[in-house]
């Protein structure tokens, strides 16, 4: 099985934790426009650790839940 890019990882997460892309912005002070950015997999580079941080925080995981995303040298972005 395939690991899921940050942007699968990123929505699903945050699907589950019942936030529009909108709160999720509002909770953690990153713009709407990057949020639905890296949901859409169009961001050219990986997200930096503190975004990830904050991300995570905000559906309320801990960041290493994004770790898979990149254990298999794999890169959304």
């Amino acid at each position: 099985m395939t690991a899921p890019t940050f942007a699968e990882k990123l929505s699903a997460l945050r699907a589950e934790s019942g936030l529009t892309q909108q709160e999720l912005a509002d909770k953690t002070g990153v713009p709407l426009a990057t949020i639905r950015r890296f949901e859409a997999g169009k961001n050219k580079r990986s997200p930096s650790w503190g975004l990830v941080v904050r991300l995570a925080a905000g559906v309320g995981v801990p960041c290493r839940v994004f770790s898979v995303c990149w254990e298999q040298g794999q890169n959304d972005g």
